[in-house]
């Protein structure tokens, strides 16, 4: 079914085009500026310096890492799939196989507001979010997008963890460069050095102490971070780690480098941690930037205000999508990640009963009513990011199932 020509009301035009999605009476996309600009930081946001290996893709094929270290920006972590204006540059067919898919399947369109079915456009009652994102073959470096209700804040639950994870080691990756800089061989001189310089503007600031070790051979994860990042993952103890992991590195630091990779957009949102889950805290409070209520450690500069612990569909994809172009700080740190997330948890086991071999990577989360799976996935000549997120959205196993394998079909189409 072909998507209707019906004029947009303004409110509809001005999204479509955040997101890139106007099209001229033609049906070509409309041209964009040259330079993606970095977005201008909110009032009370504190950036700090994040370093990485950047990354360019000048054949078209593969992403090279560059042979130093450079300060990250917003600029240029973009996955492949936004225009230089910084939208998003959507895959048409990809995009419009899951549009058809979800308003036309008989059981999939039971997710949708009759608005959305009416209109084929996503609407805030609808309780799912979709994304994928295509990187078979050469699409590594210009993926193939597709979402439905993709830019649209859901509750994050443990999915949302992956922030934490990407933090943890965004971190250490980060107190290496200083100890290489400034030719530090010990503990005590990183933390004197991290806290007094690059992080003085932070008000509650990272414990060193408590996330790396450094010997004369440089610097490296601690075993207390190595332990809790492996909780947070699949442990027993997940919530519990990932608060005082949250703490530990400290909500400012967490919410920089969201903004500073991409991961979190001023329009269209993102993963976002004003607060631990409620669970146990063993790290000491600081009054001067957190607040505990109800089992809960806000934090109390939070310049966000979205209610709690967020994501969108198209953050989280944007994470794994730079995961599997090794981008997330450098390539080191970008394997270990997947290695961590290759034993991460899938909602029923459903992601394994349709796809029994090749999800290197996945993170699920459940929590009062939300219900989230996320993986990046790859077999035979297919190699793609899937996302889901519901909302107060019952799902037998069998039909979850099914939505995976008939996702899985669009990929494997996309690709003849």
């Amino acid at each position: 079914m072909a998507p209707s020509r019906r004029r947009h009301s303004a409110a509809e035009r001005f999204y479509r085009d955040l997101l890139g999605l106007d099209e001229r009476s033609d049906g070509s996309r409309p041209a964009w500026q040259e330079a993606q600009p970095d977005p201008p930081t909110p009032a009370g946001l504190v950036l700090v310096d994040h370093f990485h290996v950047n990354a360019t893709c000048t054949d078209g094929k593969t992403w090279k890492p560059a042979s130093a270290v450079t300060k990250m920006s917003p600029s240029v972590m973009d996955p492949g799939f936004l225009t230089s204006a910084g939208k998003l540059q959507f895959d048409n067919k990809l995009d419009q196989s899951l549009i058809d898919l979800m308003v036309g399947n008989k059981d999939y369109k039971k997710f949708l507001a009759p608005e959305s079915i009416t209109k084929r456009w996503p609407s805030a009652n609808d309780r799912i979010r979709v994304c994928l994102v295509d990187l078979s073959g050469d699409k590594i470096c210009k993926p193939g997008y597709a979402g439905w209700g993709s830019t649209q804040l859901m509750s994050g639950s443990s999915t949302a963890k992956v922030a934490i994870v990407y933090a943890a080691h965004q971190i250490v990756f980060d107190l290496k460069q200083m100890a290489l800089a400034q030719k530090i061989t010990s503990l005590s001189a990183l933390e004197t050095f991290a806290l007094g310089t690059p992080w003085s503007g932070l008000t509650c600031k990272p414990r060193v102490s408590e996330l790396v070790t450094v010997t004369a051979s440089g610097v490296s994860m601690s075993p207390t971070l190595t332990a809790a990042l492996d909780q947070i993952v699949h442990g027993a103890q997940g919530n519990r780690n990932a608060n005082n992991t949250l703490l530990n590195i400290g909500f400012e630091y967490v919410a920089s480098l969201m903004w500073q990779s991409g991961l979190r957009h001023p329009d269209v949102k993102g993963l976002w941690y004003p607060n631990t889950y409620q669970d146990t805290v063993d790290v000491k409070l600081d009054p001067a930037c957190h607040k505990k209520s109800n089992g809960i450690v806000f934090w109390t500069k939070d310049t966000m205000k979205d209610g709690g612990i967020m994501l969108t569909a198209r953050s989280v994809a944007t994470f794994y999508t730079l995961l599997a172009q090794r981008r997330l700080a450098d390539t080191a740190s970008s394997t270990a990640i997947e290695t961590l997330l290759a034993k991460g948890c899938a909602i029923d086991g459903a992601l394994f009963d349709a796809i029994p071999s090749g999800v290197r990577a996945r993170k699920c989360g459940t929590a009062s009513g939300f219900v989230h799976d996320s993986a990046l996935i790859e077999h035979d000549k297919v190699r793609y990011v899937m996302v889901y997120l519901t909302k107060n959205l019952p799902m037998s196993k069998v039909l979850r199932t099914q939505l995976i394998k008939d996702l899985d079909g669009l990929i494997v189409a996309n690709n003849p």
